[in-house]
């Protein structure tokens, strides 16, 4: 089989390749009658979706043309014998996603998105031949206006129906189901809705948004009884979906969630008390096990993410476990603060910062300012008072001394206590290696498949089973017995296969089948959706006009709105600001919202001005910092009170350097090794004559992570 061609470049190691097509329809209704009509408009253009790896000297120059014909929109030729069902011969490139692999010369990921190319139709300047004019009948029948557009068809929404069957109880009380629908709308955005308007077993929502979703029904009181259907909405019509519940004696695995900053795994102060409610579930159910799993998003490789996601386990089981075992969780997370050394993958080693730093120092109350990166005269000011008040010498420095009085004082803030009695065993016949305290999953469990930054993919698991053992092998963690000479090195429960490390439950993206009961079927710890909504003042009651800030929802999804009010991707995908939030603004009344449905729980609000800030009501003068938390549900609003005086802080105006290099600036960053020097060119905005050349030496290897 041949390889497929894009231009002159020859796609190697092509890994996924996705073909969608759709048929133009538009749905009419009929004048003064029910029911209505579909017309036919031909196709739209073919979409090639494919992603792969690319070795060899001469791909970079094929790289460069094809950025140039992406950058100039023209057409490229496709050929690919492995699309033979859909024939595009050229092709538009709508997105051009390429990567350079460090420490692998010539060697390129790429991910590129095609749309069939279709030529417009050829205009012509010679004058046609005259039609005679047809002889008008005498009595001609009258023509009747077109139908006026429909709305729904214009806004993108149709009506969802959901019939809900429990089977076996025709005299069921639907007052204990919840409806959720949960999938992507057709602007990309991604939805989460619980259905309420239910006359006896049918939930009818009109002018709901059109896309691609999951039902999923469950009765409240019995997790057991569940059920999922598959619906298509589609501008102006209405899609109808049966559910039938049956009871099931598959494992229901009860999930709390803990979200983290790209590549690292600092359990936050907010998902802190997701871990509180994780310990006050454990208390309630003794009956039940616990199993902490974490994951990464698609970023980075297979190999690293691996081990991320195993630190951000350890990270959690830590705090889980400090109140019985102080001295365990200082050592695992003085182990995790550390610096990975370069080159190093499997690890336990995660880099920590000042930004890891200033949120212990906020917790503590001993900073307000805003959560950064670097260090300034003010950080290291706090971190000299921190230093003081402890007994160490107070040079700003956080060293070793320094980092573990940190990690002591944010352990005690709250020691928690999970005994081990509910975990899962790590043993087997003829072994026992104790308990299973945690499991990582890499990157192949993601909770939406996208290589973008995606921070509800890094997240931390604790999942909740009625199960005395896992249901299948796993295999040994990569970081299992670090760092070297950890007392208990003994694993029972493989070999099992390192590509299916989730092999006892099914995938996160997925409803669980009623009728496959040989993997856990994993639900969140609420089933409650609200719409977000909040406001920011000042200490004298005044509106905190068009104020930044940063709001993460309970599943680690940023809930950024434009200035219209319109939900936008929350999060920078790739480039330098790659996992960064995109900051919003309220109005100026102050107001924020989120038009999106999310579930309810914790949620971490960010204040991005220089002003500390406290939940509207806490009393006065109680703000520590610009980050607040608070659990979530209907009719609960975030507001917020930043107390500083004359807290209305203008946006700082910075110079923004534009790379003017050939290669992409990003790529020849992450290429680097220390000790390398990388010089760039770049721009001055809104400047003439400014160009100037940055050199970068001893850069340190960003993670490659997510």
């Amino acid at each position: 089989m041949a390889r497929p061609m894009l231009g002159d470049l020859e796609l190697q190691l092509v890994q996924q390749i996705d073909v969608e097509g759709d048929q133009g329809l538009v749905q009419h209704s009929i004048p003064a009658l029910e029911g209505d009509f579909l017309q036919r408009i031909g196709r739209y253009a073919a979409r090639v979706t494919l992603s792969g790896v690319l070795a060899g000297p001469e791909v970079a120059d094929g790289l460069k043309a094809l950025r140039e014909k992406f950058q100039a929109a023209e057409p490229v030729d496709f050929v690919a014998d492995i699309t033979t069902a859909t024939r595009v011969d050229s092709v538009l490139i709508e997105a051009f996603g390429v990567r350079e692999l460090a420490g692998k010369p010539e060697r390129f990921e790429y991910a590129f998105t095609l749309r069939e190319y279709i030529a417009p139709p050829a205009v012509t300047t010679e004058r046609p031949t005259p039609i005679p004019e047809p002889e008008e009948p005498e009595d001609p029948r009258p023509i009747d206006p077109p139908p006026p557009p429909d709305d729904d068809i214009r806004d993108e929404v149709g009506t969802l129906v959901v019939e809900v069957i429990v089977e076996g109880d025709p005299d069921f009380d639907f007052r204990r189901v919840t409806v959720t629908v949960q999938g992507t709308r057709r602007d990309g955005q991604a939805l989460t809705q619980t259905l309420t308007n239910r006359t006896d077993n049918i939930w009818r929502e009109e002018r709901f948004p059109a896309g691609q979703f999951t039902v999923m029904a469950v009765v409240n009181d019995d997790a057991t009884m569940t059920g999922s259907a598959e619906a298509e909405v589609n501008p102006g019509a209405t899609t109808q979906v049966t559910i039938t519940l049956r009871a099931t004696s598959g494992v229901i695995a009860k999930t709390f969630v803990v979200h983290f900053w790209f590549d690292k795994a600092f359990v936050e102060p907010c998902m802190r008390q997701v871990l509180a409610e994780v310990a006050d579930y454990a208390a309630a159910h003794p009956d039940e096990k616990l199993l902490i799993l974490g994951h990464t998003d698609l970023t980075g490789s297979d190999e690293y993410n691996q081990a991320l996601s195993e630190r951000r386990a350890r990270s959690v089981n830590a705090l889980l476990t400090n109140g019985r075992d102080l001295a365990g969780a200082q050592a695992e997370l003085n182990e995790l603060r550390q610096t990975r050394p370069s080159g190093t993958v499997n690890t336990v080693k995660d880099s920590w910062g000042v930004r890891e730093q200033l949120y212990i120092l906020q917790s503590l109350g001993l900073y307000s300012g805003p959560i950064k990166e670097t260090e300034d005269q003010n950080t290291n000011q706090t971190v000299r008072d921190f230093q003081t008040s402890k007994g160490l010498t107070a040079d700003g420095i956080v060293g070793d001394a320094t980092w573990a009085a940190l990690i002591d004082a944010y352990l005690a803030q709250n020691p928690l206590n999970v005994p081990e009695s509910q975990f899962l065993p790590n043993a087997a016949e003829g072994c026992d290696g104790g308990i299973l305290k945690w499991l990582g999953a890499g990157e192949k469990d993601p909770t939406r498949n996208t290589q973008d930054a995606w921070r509800p993919n890094r997240r931390t698991e604790c999942l909740f089973v009625r199960a005395d053992a896992l249901p299948c092998p796993v295999p040994q963690p990569v970081t299992f017995g670090l760092p070297p000479g950890t007392v208990g090195g003994t694993w029972c429960l493989g070999p099992g296969n390192p590509n299916d490390r989730v092999c006892f439950a099914h995938p996160a993206q997925s409803p669980c089948p009623p009728d496959d009961q040989s993997k856990w079927c994993r639900q969140p710890d609420t089933l409650e959706t609200i719409t977000v909504s909040g406001s920011i003042r000042n200490a004298d009651g005044s509106p905190f006009a068009n104020a930044r800030y940063v709001l993460i929802a309970p599943d680690g999804e940023y809930l950024a709105t434009n200035s219209s009010g319109a939900a936008i991707p929350g999060e920078n995908a790739a480039g330098a600001n790659r996992g960064r939030p995109i900051i919003s603004r309220a109005d100026a009344n102050g107001q924020f919202s989120y038009p999106l449905q999310k579930r309810a729980g914790i949620y971490t609000f960010e204040l991005q001005e220089n002003s500390p800030a406290r939940l509207a009501e806490d009393p006065s003068g109680s703000a520590r910092g610009v980050t607040l938390c608070k659990r979530l549900r209907a009719g609960v609003t975030f507001d917020v009170v930043a107390e500083a005086p004359g807290s209305v802080a203008p946006p700082t105006t910075q110079a923004v350097l534009t790379f003017v290099a050939e290669n992409d600036p990003q790529v020849v960053i992450e290429g680097a090794r220390i000790g390398d020097a990388v010089r760039l060119r770049a721009d001055l905005p809104d400047a003439t004559g400014d160009e100037v050349t940055i050199e970068i030496i001893s850069l340190p290897i960003p993670g490659e992570g997510s």
